[in-house]
């Protein structure tokens, strides 16, 4: 793990260095467009609460995925399943056809994403790792002819990418779903009386000096 947080807002926080575990797959894999839809909608939850597997009580507070809200209140994530302001039933006029329950879009990815960037350096950076892991977040794309709703990822070529649809809604009343798997990387909120522990010449700037957690 790295540090990914260490000021009042946000506590002492972790992210993995890595991807744990097995890809989380969204949406759905045979298209179906209100199962991708369902899947859509649960998103920033589905992901925190896989992240959630990965807290170990003895030495943290609470666990979630990153680019999901990561302000935290005794340790605790409180806002991490929080929809955003834009989260809304979108409006949809085709084919004299009525509304799609959709949620709307979010910048919950933005202070993660931020924070992960401004951590970087020549050697290592923190957002980049090579691999496609998911941000938990929402996005959605409107044009003239069609409207894709979709989750925040950044890519194994350390870019942020919002082509990651679920599903679609076409303006003649088409809509059909999509299914992508990508990686997932846990943020740990650490508890307060934690030691870090540094004996044997343990400084934090290697994995072989990686510093040592004690309580």
């Amino acid at each position: 793990c790295r540090v990914l947080y260490n000021d009042q807002a946000h506590g002492i926080q972790l992210i993995s260095k890595g991807i744990v575990g097995d890809n989380i797959t969204l949406g759905d894999p045979n298209e179906d467009f209100n199962t991708a839809l369902a899947s859509y909608n649960s998103a920033i939850e589905t992901l925190n609460t896989a992240a959630g597997t990965y807290k170990n009580a003895t030495y943290a507070y609470d666990a979630r995925c990153v680019g999901s809200v990561p302000t935290v209140e005794n340790g605790m994530f409180t806002s991490k399943n929080n929809e955003g302001a834009a989260s809304v039933t979108l409006q949809f006029e085709y084919n004299n056809s009525t509304s799609i329950n959709a949620k709307g879009e979010d910048t919950n990815y933005g202070t993660d994403g931020t924070q992960m960037g401004s951590l970087g350096t020549a050697n290592e950076n923190i957002e980049n790792i090579s691999a496609n892991y998911w941000l938990a977040s929402r996005n959605v794309n409107s044009y003239s002819s069609d409207c894709d709703f979709g989750v925040w990822v950044v890519g194994s070529d350390g870019f942020l990418h919002n082509y990651y649809s679920l599903c679609f809604v076409l303006d003649d009343g088409e809509a059909g779903g999509y299914s992508h798997s990508c990686g997932l990387r846990p943020c740990i909120s650490l508890k307060s009386n934690i030691k870090v522990i540094t004996e044997g010449g343990k400084d934090g700037t290697t994995e072989a000096t990686a510093y040592t957690l004690g309580i």
